[in-house]
């Protein structure tokens, strides 16, 4: 039986890089937001949460794919990845100027960690 190599940190970047860039956009105030039309598309801005999450799991998944116990890792990537949703509408509401919480953003947020979670499960390895 092969003994696998677990994956190098750097095979983690596009994950943490991620991350960051999702960090930086969660912080910034409500009145530098940008003004887009496409923001007038109903469920715009929910639509975005739930690419921008899904491609969080997907990101630090990535590396783990072919490794032995990934679905208990997956699963607790996506625990994490949800509370971190919640964390990130706590830190807009308490933190961030003209900003607030907001329930259907974090529900948008866990739907997109889960249906991520769901098609890397079936991912092949």
């Amino acid at each position: 039986m092969q003994k696998r190599i677990k994956p190098a940190f750097k095979s983690f970047l596009p994950g943490i890089a991620w991350f960051f860039v999702v960090l930086l956009l969660l912080c910034l105030p409500g009145n530098q937001l940008p003004r887009s039309k496409l923001f007038a598309i109903i469920f715009f801005d929910k639509m975005i949460h739930v690419g921008c999450f899904a491609l969080l799991v997907f990101l630090f998944y990535w590396p783990m794919r072919q490794q032995d116990g990934r679905h208990q890792y997956l699963a607790r990537l996506c625990m994490a990845t949800i509370i971190w949703g919640i964390t990130s509408e706590l830190i807009q509401k308490y933190f961030i100027p003209y900003r607030s919480f907001d329930w259907f953003d974090w529900l948008a947020d866990s739907t997109g960690v889960l249906l991520a979670g769901a098609v890397l499960k079936r991912w092949p390895k």
